[in-house]
């Protein structure tokens, strides 16, 4: 089930961030959400799960996004295993923890991105410094949103589970 629902995560974060960047040209298209789900995962789970995740939405980013198939997988990935293996090492298990370490994944990221472009013979894409820190600011609050709701989710689900079962065994009188 974790597995379902993970994938699923990684999948809406894709789609959400290429809709977003095809249908509004804004700034928030700068917003790196399928990162900051890799970032979240990798701290919870670990440098395997944050391998995986971080393979799958970079894959599924560099697909549905049309760029040259295979680099935002690697970064996301080597970001993914690197930060998994930092709270592996660390208690990171507060939410500012987990928030201050979205911005260094986004660096990172950039990183590792524009220096593969590099190597490769293709149109490397420009990139300055306000714009790394305008994404990682933006990554960040994302991230503060992300945790927000991831938790009050169980909070909300039980109640309504428990909603369902009293209606489930109220019995209903007809003399």
């Amino acid at each position: 089930m974790k597995v379902v629902m993970l994938v699923a995560t990684v999948v809406l974060s894709v789609t959400v961030q290429t809709t977003s960047a095809r249908i509004f040209n804004l700034t928030f298209s700068n917003i790196d959400l399928p990162l900051v789900v890799v970032v979240l995962t990798s701290l919870s789970g670990g440098p395997i799960v944050g391998l995986w995740v971080g393979t799958l939405a970079g894959f599924l980013q560099d697909v549905m996004s049309g760029g040259l198939v295979g680099v935002s997988g690697l970064a996301k990935s080597l970001v993914g295993v690197t930060l998994g293996v930092l709270a592996t090492r660390l208690m990171c298990t507060g939410r500012w923890y987990r928030l201050l370490l979205i911005v260094p994944a986004t660096i990172m990221n950039v990183v590792l991105f524009i220096g593969v472009y590099r190597l490769i013979p293709f149109a490397a894409p420009a990139v300055d410094g306000v714009n790394v820190l305008q994404q990682a600011v933006l990554n960040v609050a994302a991230g503060f949103v992300v945790i927000g709701v991831s938790e009050q989710v169980p909070a909300l689900w039980s109640r309504l589970r428990g909603r369902r079962v009293v209606l489930a065994i109220q019995r209903w009188r007809t003399n």
